[in-house]
């Protein structure tokens, strides 16, 4: 339709895919402003080889909860939220409320460090030197941004669209140019080994190493769960996610990109250009102009980003009233319920932190609370894989012993079995597990799970008798075998079921037969006993098989929790332990203002049991003895049981309740 005609504002329900959800909204966050302004920075100071390694752990380090949420979003039922959903449906919502009100703290700031670069750009560009410049520029950009948020989710895409073609021609100009033309007065001299000699070796400035020049880059990969966080305006959340967001990360994007401007700007440029001409990239480039609305691009897509996520973040955790204090902030409009109040909270967050107006002082302040989620992403999947299998240890148990059960069932129930009450066996109801097909035994521990009422809801055929009553059984008490076919139902114990051989067959076509005449109950299902959602929910599933599932490792996520603990502490442990203290307090908050939230769908593992059995079995050479204590035999008196109430014709069916025990004489020693 023509363009006067299109609808420019949302007013229906907008679902994305793979391409133009994902991988567009990762690549534009993820090549973001700190790659344009900061690269030559960081090779001045680390020199190209630190500066590779600086790359390659800022990378791994955003990989590992990527690979995390991947394996997430795989093993369990993907909903809106996005990392506030996955560390709250994992970790429970009090630790998932905590750390997410973090990570949304770390987009709105990183909003206005994004915009603060814009801010730089221009005032280089227009030789305008003072800092006031680089705020004001930031303070219109924020509020720019938040009007086209608050237009509608179609619009942030749409622009992404435009936004990354502009930003792949910026790339290609950067990489022309150092080719095409050299500017020696800039300190641009074209390729020269003597550049890449003196550049190969780190040169740290005052107050910088390592660590704080990885603090200012390591922003550049903040965006890596942008995908994530667009989880509710996905068409299918369990595979775009994985796909989107890999093809965006993966080396031969993101890497390489990275990779080449280091490499290229430390082979053409003097390391005294490189440490002190933040835009010194903008003069390699063969078309300034081109690379300059490259960069502003870079600077709108990521602030597009993070002012798009961290509002959807904060709706959730309000609606779900995980922290009382913020509940105003769910408030939503439009049919994308575009969260405007969180929204609006967001940028007057950022419109603060503009304020600081200096991008590498904002840098190490964005990081911290990102590389805290990160961490907590990789823990969530590690205990997530962990609790997986002490499940599946636990159904295995209960597989034996009730293996063992419907052996000793099976025997008693046999034609020449006589079942009486002294026999061990309750009077009430006796349950029968029969056997299933033989195509169906691998799925065992999935159909053997018993209701609370005690009937078999995932059995094949489960038979239920009363027997008390005095209709199921011969005169003597025998219980007469009960016959099962799959494909005819009309003998169940005896003549009793031939009476209702038209209902049974009727309700077995249904795929369930109840009868309650005379205390005899039968099911017939081969459905799961709970409701579809409910197992969607709350169950954790087998890591399906996938190209890239051997990289969804448990091992791999708690690596990348430890390192991006450590490099926390490395790159200013005054910010760790701030932001550190302030999950601490949120939680504890939570946990009085809400003490009965849920508890996480992996609560069946504890990473201090875990860690004290693994002391264990590295300290001991053998496993501890099993003892086991027998007591004495019976008690040397006997004991009878003495009828209290008079039988009655009238209730004959009913247990012999009322008795007391009497003890007798001394019993044979």
């Amino acid at each position: 339709q023509p363009w006067w005609k299109a609808n420019f504002f949302v007013r229906e329900p907008v679902l994305f895919g793979t391409w133009d959800g994902v991988f567009t909204s990762c690549m534009l966050n993820i090549f973001g402003v700190i790659i344009f302004l900061r690269t030559g920075w960081v090779v001045g100071n680390a020199g190209v080889g630190l500066s590779l390694l600086i790359i390659v752990i800022t990378l791994l380090v955003a990989l590992a909860p990527v690979l995390s949420s991947i394996g997430v979003c795989e093993r369990c039922h993907v909903g809106s939220g996005g990392v506030y959903f996955l560390l709250s449906h994992v970790l429970g919502q009090r630790a998932g409320g905590a750390i997410s009100l973090l990570y949304a703290f770390g987009q709105a700031v990183s909003v206005s460090l994004f915009c603060a670069g814009l801010g730089e750009s221009l005032a280089q560009t227009a030789h305008w030197d003072s800092a006031w410049a680089v705020r004001v520029i930031g303070l219109l950009t924020a509020l720019a941004i938040l009007l086209v948020v608050l237009a509608g989710v179609k619009w942030v895409v749409k622009l992404q669209l435009l936004l990354l073609a502009i930003l792949m021609l910026s790339v290609l100009d950067f990489v022309i140019g150092t080719f095409a033309h050299t500017d020696i007065a800039a300190g641009f001299t074209g390729y020269k080994t003597e550049n890449m000699e003196k550049n190969a070796a780190p040169q740290f400035g005052a107050k910088q190493n390592f660590f704080t020049v990885f603090g200012v880059f390591f922003p550049s990969a903040t965006g890596v769960l942008s995908g994530i966080n667009m989880s509710g305006d996905l068409k299918d959340p369990s595979s775009n996610i994985p796909a989107g967001t890999l093809a965006a990360l993966g080396f031969r994007w993101v890497g390489l990109l990275y990779i080449l401007f280091a490499v290229l700007l430390g082979a053409v440029c003097t390391r005294e250009a490189l440490l002190t001409d933040y835009m010194i990239a903008s003069k390699v480039s063969l078309v300034g102009v081109l690379f300059l609305f490259g960069l502003y691009v870079s600077s709108l897509s990521s602030c597009l980003g993070a002012q798009y996520g961290a509002p959807r973040v904060l709706q959730v955790i309000s609606q779900d009233n995980v922290v009382p204090i913020i509940k105003p902030l769910g408030k939503e409009r439009g049919a994308n319920k575009e969260p405007y109040v969180a929204s609006i909270f967001v940028a007057v967050i950022a419109m603060l932190f503009i304020l600081i107006g200096n991008l590498n002082a904002l840098a190490p302040i964005v990081t911290m609370p990102f590389l805290v989620t990160y961490a907590s992403i990789d823990y969530a999947y590690f205990k997530l894989a962990m609790s997986y299998d002490l499940k599946q240890k636990q159904k295995l148990l209960d597989a034996g012993c009730r293996q063992q059960r419907d052996s000793e069932t099976k025997s008693e129930s046999s034609p020449t079995t006589k079942l009486r009450s002294d026999d061990g066996f309750s009077k009430k109801c006796i349950v029968f597990l029969l056997p299933v097909d033989a195509t169906e035994k691998d799925d065992s521990l999935e159909k053997e799970n018993v209701e609370k009422d005690g009937v078999p809801g995932q059995e094949k055929g489960a038979i239920t008798v009363d027997m008390g009553s005095k209709d199921h059984g011969d005169e003597d008490g025998t219980l007469k075998p009960a016959t099962y076919d799959d494909s005819d139902t009309t003998k169940l114990l005896g003549d009793d079921a031939e009476k209702g051989t038209k209902q049974t067959d009727k309700a077995k076509r249904q795929g369930e037969i109840k009868r309650g005449e005379q205390g005899l109950l039968f099911y017939y299902t081969k459905q799961k006993s709970y409701s579809e959602e409910q197992h969607i929910n709350w169950e954790i599933e087998k890591q399906p098989s996938s190209y890239y599932s051997d990289l969804c490792n448990r091992w791999v996520s708690l690596a990348g929790a430890i390192a991006s603990l450590l490099i926390m502490f490395l790159i200013h442990w005054g910010y760790a332990l701030a932001n550190i203290s302030v999950t601490l307090l949120v939680y504890i908050y939570i946990g009085q203002a809400n003490p009965s939230l849920p508890k996480g769908i992996a609560a069946d593992f504890s990473f201090v049991r875990w860690v004290q059995s693994l002391a264990e079995r590295i300290t001991r050479r053998k496993p501890a003895q099993q003892q086991m204590v027998i007591p004495p035999g019976g008690i040397p008196y006997g004991v009878s049981t003495y009828q209290l109430t008079e039988d009655n014709a009238d209730f004959a069916y009913r247990d012999r309740r009322h008795q007391s025990s009497v003890i007798t004489d001394l019993a044979p020693q």
